[in-house]
């Protein structure tokens, strides 16, 4: 999206961090990505190395 628009990645980010709409659709999308591929049955670890986050915010994604 950068290239297209001629702006950095953190022109983007914090475009998307000050604005609460984007926000809350990139982190929907994130959550809907993390528990297809625990259901599809990996584990809590894989799916963390997978998105680089925490095995505890997989967890906290898992309950929400």
């Amino acid at each position: 999206m950068g290239k297209v628009f001629h702006v950095s990645q953190g022109a983007i980010s914090q475009r998307i961090n000050n604005n609460k709409r984007l926000k809350l659709l990139v982190t929907n999308k994130t959550n809907t990505s993390t528990i297809n591929e625990i259901l599809s049955g990996k584990k809590q670890s894989e799916v963390a190395n997978n998105y680089d986050i925490t095995q505890g915010r997989v967890a906290q994604i898992w309950g929400d």
